[in-house]
């Protein structure tokens, strides 16, 4: 079986680049019947063949932003292969950028999330109390407008985008003792809330992901005592609950990211409130969780943003204080467009106990 080996521009697994192509080299061989050809592919786009076979070049390779894994495939006389992949990191820019800030301050907001290319944050913690107000971000003029409120108020919620409405379920308010059940849907041609089957149990301190063009819902918190792990999924087409298999481990203040369908699980904290950095994968399709590689640090409270197969755990609490460090997951599944209730760069949002307005990008 032949034997390939990526040696330029790094003999690492990931590498960053500066610019938008890249060149690659390295080594090939085969005990038996000799290298026949080198031929590259990037998951991002574009494929070709190399110059040489035991010491290989390419060049010119085009990199899309974000995370592209170039796969290099070596081939012998006898139609064996053998490959080798680097995941390459390229950017347009590695800065932050202050935008416009939203009309009030927010903190624990219900949902963040896009529809048509519009930014919606529902409700939240303005610092004082609850709010059920709706703000909309138009990253092409830099702007917020107010939208049409919720009929309450609600933070620490969940919810998401399904066929291009906005979906907010369960909550806290100010006033209350236990969290809510309720589900509401936001359309924004008509600019009004539409009220949904409520939940089959009340649910807090919540995340929520979207598969298939279904909700789901993980409930760390129903009121009573302790953590629960409860998982229900939404179905919009029948207005109806679902109770599916629980997350393994019991954990609030978790988020969520999906790649191809598949939910994943990440972070939080236990009973106890210590920071985790547990990864579970769930599969709507088999109804089934499976562990996945923890996180090098624990944390809570954090966001999740999904750019391409591969996820990015942004922020959050733990023992430290207040974390600003990303990591990222290489789910290596190349993202396809079956599914087009939901847009490609899903995100799971739990904020912390700041009150700001203050837009960062």
């Amino acid at each position: 079986v032949p034997t390939v080996t990526i040696s330029s521009p790094t003999s690492s697994s990931t590498y960053t680049a500066t610019t938008s192509t890249i060149s690659l080299g390295g080594s090939a061989s085969d005990s038996s019947s000799g290298i026949s050809s080198i031929a590259w592919s990037n998951n991002r786009g574009g494929n070709g063949t190399a110059t040489g076979t035991a010491s290989w070049t390419i060049s010119g390779v085009s990199l899309s932003s974000g995370d592209n894994v170039i796969t290099v495939t070596a081939r012998d006389g006898a139609g064996n292969s053998g490959a080798d992949t680097l995941q390459v990191t390229y950017g347009t820019s590695s800065t932050w950028t202050t935008k416009a800030s939203m009309p009030g301050a927010r903190a624990w907001g219900s949902v963040a999330d896009v529809s048509n290319g519009i930014i919606y944050v529902a409700g939240g913690y303005n610092g004082t109390t609850d709010t059920s107000s709706l703000y909309a971000y138009d990253p092409s003029t830099n702007t917020w407008s107010t939208k049409a409120s919720m009929s309450q108020g609600r933070y620490s919620g969940c919810g998401g985008v399904i066929s291009d409405q906005l979906f907010v379920a369960g909550g806290w308010d100010t006033y209350s003792r236990l969290p809510h059940s309720n589900l509401w849907a936001y359309d924004p041609p008509t600019n009004s809330w539409i009220t949904k089957a409520n939940m089959p149990i009340l649910s807090g301190c919540s995340a929520a992901g979207i598969s298939g063009g279904k909700l789901y819902v993980i409930t760390p918190c129903d009121g009573y005592s302790g953590y629960k792990n409860y998982l229900h999924v939404y179905d919009p087409a029948t207005n109806t609950w679902t109770a599916k298999t629980s997350i393994p481990t019991t954990r609030s203040d978790l988020a969520l990211g999906v790649v191809n369908g598949i939910i994943y699980a990440i972070g939080g904290s236990n009973s106890s409130g210590t920071p985790l950095s547990t990864v579970e994968a769930y599969d709507p399709t088999t109804n089934t969780w499976s562990a996945k590689t923890s996180m090098s640090t624990a944390r809570s409270l954090l966001a999740v943003g999904v750019v391409n197969g591969t996820i990015y755990a942004i922020g959050g609490r733990n023992s430290s204080g207040t974390l600003s460090t990303v990591e990222a997951y290489f789910t290596a599944v190349t993202p396809t467009s079956t599914d087009t209730t939901a847009p490609s760069g899903s995100v799971s949002i739990n904020s912390g106990a700041s009150y700001t307005n203050s837009t960062t990008v």
